[in-house]
């Protein structure tokens, strides 16, 4: 079985989409070669929120929203933000167990998993935020260091 179809069967099991309309989308996405929670996202029927939540299902990872995360930030400027960037991952923090806690906008990446653990090389525990959400994150993060890095330069 294909990406496309275990995540179609969830969607249908769910009762996100009823089996007819799911092997219409399955044929669209085989004829645009896409897949089907791009799809789903781009025609902007179905709820974000039902999307990712059968994603985060499927990758047995957790979906949560950056904003509501407390990205560890000597943690985070441990690692090149282009580095982060180009991964879509942000480490969150290092738990009492020891794991570092990453979220990744790209749960069914391979490379950017394993960069995840290239950052720490414990456990590596994954949460799943919207891509968007943690290049805005990086985004604003990045403004944040290159500020305190010039007001550093002033100062001496």
């Amino acid at each position: 079985m294909n990406l496309n179809s275990e995540l179609a069967k969830l969607y249908v099991d769910r009762g996100i989409v009823s089996e007819s309309k799911m092997d219409e989308i399955l044929h669209q996405c085989k004829g645009l070669g896409i897949s089907v929670d791009k799809y789903m996202l781009d025609t902007k029927e179905y709820s974000e929120s039902d999307i990712y939540g059968i994603l985060a299902e499927f990758y047995g990872i957790p979906y949560i929203k950056m904003e509501m995360l407390d990205p560890d930030k000597a943690l985070v400027q441990n690692y090149s933000v282009s580095f982060l960037k180009k991964n879509s991952i942000v480490p969150i923090t290092i738990d009492a167990s020891g794991t570092m806690v990453v979220a990744t906008g790209r749960p069914h990446d391979g490379m950017s998993r394993s960069a995840a653990h290239l950052l720490f090389k414990g456990n590596v525990e994954f949460v799943f935020v919207l891509e968007r959400e943690i290049e805005k994150y990086l985004t604003s993060t990045q403004a944040v260091i290159s500020t305190e890095n010039a007001l550093d330069s002033l100062q001496k």
